[in-house]
Order: C-alpha cells, then structure tokens, then sequence
C-alpha cells in the first residue's frame, strides 16, 4: 500500500514536472514559502526566476507541492507539516480580530463594564510588526501597550462549533494590542468608532508562528510585558472570561474566518503607556505537566517617534 508520505512526494514531483513546461503567467500575490535552502538549490543562489514567466508558474506550481508534502510527511517536524498560509500568516492573513475586555481585572482597570458576552474589534493587518523593526509612536498620542495570546486561524469556516473549534486553529503567537488611548477616549467620549486608536502601522507587534502542538493547553498559559526592564503585565490565560473555544463560535457566528487570521484574545491587566526612547519586551510561557514553565516566544521591540502628518489632538478629532 502506498503510504501518504511517498502519494504526496510523486504530486509534488509530478507538478513540479508539468511547470518545467508550462508558459503561464505568474501567480500574483502568492506567498512565497520555499525553503531557502530548497530555493537556493534550484535557482543558483538567487532565488529568481531563470526562466521568465514560465519560471514564476515553476515556482507556484513547485510550492503547492511541496506544501503537499510538507503536511504528510511524517520525517518533518510538526511546523513543516502546515500550508504557507499558517506559518506565514503576517503576509497571508487577511484580518485581525481583536477580543475587548476578557480578562475581569483589565476591564476594571480601564473603569469599563464587565461584558455578558464576547465582543470585538477589527485591526488592519498592516499594523503587524515583528521584531526587531521599531514600534512607532505617532505624535499626540498616549499609547498603551496591552499583552495578548493570538489565535492563528488554520481553515475556513463560520458558524463553528464550540466542539469543534480546535480543528479550525493552526497555532497560536505573542502578540501586543498598541492603542492611541487619548484617541480611543475622544472617540468614546463623541459616540465614534474607535478603528484609528488601533489601527496605526506596527500597532500589533506579533511573533512567529507557534504551532499548537507546543501549546496543548491555550489556557494554561503565561504572558508578560515590560518597559525598560521594568514588569508591567504578567497574567495567565485562564482567567479568561470568554475562553478560546467561545471566541471562535461567536466570531465565525457573524463572519467567515478564514486561514491565516488571527484572533486577538484580550490582555490581563496592568496595560500602561509606552513612550518613544522605551524598549518593551514581552514573553509567553507554558507549564508541562509537573508545573515547569517553558518559555516559547519572547520579542523586543524600540519604541521611536512616528514621522509623517499625522499629530494627534482633542480639537482635531472634532473636525
């Protein structure tokens, strides 16, 4: 019997083979996940196209299959076992939904309601950043940092089932929801969307990808922030409200979730400003069964000025 290991490498050779041939046109907007010692090995060191268009139809139709294989292999480590879309979901996702006051004693902090169920917030992707880039501060603004688990979507689906909902995620990252808080208050204060005190380029500094695996018990988690050394957040994931499973219902009850989003699922408290000049570091841990805490992502990110137009000011936000 022909074991799904050996089907996937005879796909992937096969419509590597039928690229060789082929004359389309390249793939716009597709991610490109090859290996780079894979790439290397084919292009001469490059990694560019020898062949024109044909070239670029070779490489998207060599990637799928090796995505293919990748994820049926057993002889590679479990993150190589994902689609393109999942590893590399801060280029491939499409949204970011960002879960509000989850966690009791950040809720109490801010003086807001403790809500009676989930509610959220979108963020452009655009304002993913990874480290080492700088955060961005934009003039006038107070910002806050506020520590959070991300939930890496792995498929497409709505109207998922708490039941099911961890067949629906890929992984998980380390994420810091940045908000305009001055900005986010104005708008509170004349009935506004708020969409802007989130959404500034490199507002939602992220990790890589951490597959789910190396998190079995998503609220079991530790995650902690500081400014300058100095502790600001350290809280746990289960003193969620709403846990994870919930989240995705209710989500995907209102809009499709697709692979490569990722859900923002709210920050313990202690969120406090951050100014141009600062450095903030931020960490997640698991325990293992005997209570050991292993650290899986930690990222460091300067905080600069922003430069552009854009300044901030109560007077402004009226016009």
């Amino acid at each position: 019997m022909v074991s799904l290991r050996t089907t996937a490498l005879m796909t992937a050779l096969l419509v590597t083979m039928a690229a060789v041939n082929t004359t389309a046109s390249p793939i716009q907007g597709h991610a490109d996940a090859t290996p780079a010692i894979v790439k290397r090995g084919m292009s001469g060191g490059s990694g560019s196209s020898a062949s024109g268009t044909g070239g670029s139809a070779f490489w998207a139709f060599f990637k799928k299959g090796w995505d293919l294989y990748n994820h049926f292999s057993p002889r590679m480590a479990i993150p190589n076992r994902l689609p393109s879309t999942m590893r590399n979901f801060v280029s491939a996702g499409r949204k970011i939904v960002a879960i509000g006051r989850n966690y009791r004693d950040h809720a109490l902090e801010l003086g807001n309601q403790i809500p009676k169920a989930p509610f959220f917030f979108l963020k452009p992707t655009s304002s993913y950043v990874e480290p080492p880039a700088p955060i961005e501060i934009p003039r006038g603004c107070n910002v806050h940092h506020e520590v959070e688990l991300g939930v890496v979507i792995g498929q497409t689906g709505r109207d998922i089932s708490e039941a099911h909902a961890d067949d629906y995620i890929a992984g998980y990252a380390l994420a810091l929801d940045l908000t305009a808080r001055n900005m986010q208050a104005e708008a509170k204060k004349q009935g506004l969307p708020w969409s802007a005190a989130k959404g500034f380029d490199t507002f939602t500094p992220i990790s890589a990808f951490i597959d789910k695996a190396h998190i079995p018990e998503p609220h079991r988690v530790r995650l902690w922030c500081s400014i300058d050394g100095v502790t600001k957040q350290d809280g746990w994931t289960s003193d969620m409200m709403f846990q994870i499973p919930q989240l995705l219902a209710h989500v995907s009850s209102i809009m499709t979730l697709e692979a490569g989003d990722v859900i923002l699922t709210g920050t313990p408290k202690g969120v406090g400003p951050i100014l141009p000049g600062e450095t903030i570091d931020a960490g997640l841990a698991v325990l293992d069964p005997d209570g050991h805490e292993t650290t899986l992502a930690e990222m460091s990110f300067p905080a600069v000025s922003r430069q552009g137009l854009f300044s901030f000011t109560s007077e402004a936000a009226k016009l």
